[in-house]
């Protein structure tokens, strides 16, 4: 697995908003996407892992080739199990 810096910078505006600038190895990044795999996800609770799982796949269309191995390998896992396994390249 590659290792990255990655840092976030996080300031307030004068009404006390947050605001955050979040830097991978000492460059800027433009935005940033999150993608949550929730265990806990009512679709999951309910038994819809398929459904569940289709979402996921909806989600790694729309990520980077690197991000949606990771979404779709750890979709498979948390589908399965309920959790990841950190031990695993991608």
């Amino acid at each position: 697995m590659m290792s990255t810096s990655t840092e976030m910078v996080v300031g307030y505006d004068g009404d006390g908003r947050p605001h955050e600038v979040i830097v991978v190895d000492g460059h800027e990044a433009a935005a940033v996407t999150y993608y949550e795999l929730d265990p806990d996800a009512r679709l999951l609770r309910r038994g819809h892992h398929q459904e569940w799982l289709h979402q996921q796949e909806q989600c790694a269309t729309q990520a980077s080739p690197q991000a949606a191995r990771w979404i779709r390998r750890w979709a498979q896992q948390t589908a399965q199990s309920g959790a990841i396994a950190l031990d695993e390249d991608v």
